[in-house]
């Protein structure tokens, strides 16, 4: 990143056969997970080479993804909502399901890796324990389906986007909205927070970031 050059390219002959929609680090840097459109997980090695583990959804429908702190994975499933993966070899753990049954476009976990948030398709952004992977409640931030959610570093507050074109900031603790940007871009939406807390970062309704 401090120079802008490509350093390594994985080999397309064993990834994924559709488009790549999400991608992790994991905490320790030596792994990267990626998300096809062909309802497939696969766990990289940074240094290269080809996959070290392929995780078939057999029509679960994966979406986001993130590591947590002890090196297991959370995916999003429009199957139940959310998918917990063992570390290491990367089996099922847990299955999470959201109560609307219409699953979740994306997840995110906090920094500490305790609390999670899913995308749902009913508008709702749901609240998890990850430990206890129990739901903690859920907050009807939007009209329309959460395309995306982020956290912030204080691992408090989350942020979704949605086809209703708003950008929520949400409490996770209270389950309450705190502020609300108009204006956003209604497909392929995105949400992010810079790594200070200071500033979020999302595209309009012309895309511009």
């Amino acid at each position: 990143t401090k120079t802008g050059k490509k350093i390594r390219e994985f080999p397309r002959e064993k990834g994924h056969k559709r488009g790549i929609q999400a991608l992790a680090f994991s905490p320790n840097g030596k792994q990267l997970v990626s998300v096809g459109k062909d309802d497939a997980i696969m766990v990289w090695n940074t240094a290269g080479g080809h996959p070290v583990k392929t995780i078939s959804g057999n029509g679960a429908n994966f979406y986001g993804i993130d590591f947590l702190l002890n090196g297991s994975l959370a995916t999003a499933t429009l199957a139940e909502g959310m998918r917990v993966y063992s570390k290491s070899t990367f089996d099922l753990a847990a299955k999470m399901k959201v109560d609307s049954g219409q699953g979740a476009n994306d997840i995110a976990v906090n920094p500490k890796g305790t609390i999670g948030v899913t995308a749902g398709r009913d508008g709702k952004v749901v609240v998890w324990d990850m430990k206890s992977r129990k739901a903690l409640g859920s907050v009807q931030a939007h009209s329309d389906w959460v395309l995306g959610v982020a956290f912030a570093p204080n691992g408090r507050i989350a942020v979704s986007c949605s086809t209703d074109s708003r950008l929520q900031v949400i409490d996770t603790k209270s389950l309450k909205t705190v502020a609300t940007v108009e204006g956003r871009a209604v497909v392929d939406s995105l949400v992010g927070v810079t790594s200070d807390g200071k500033y979020l970062l999302t595209t309009d309704g012309s895309n511009n970031l």
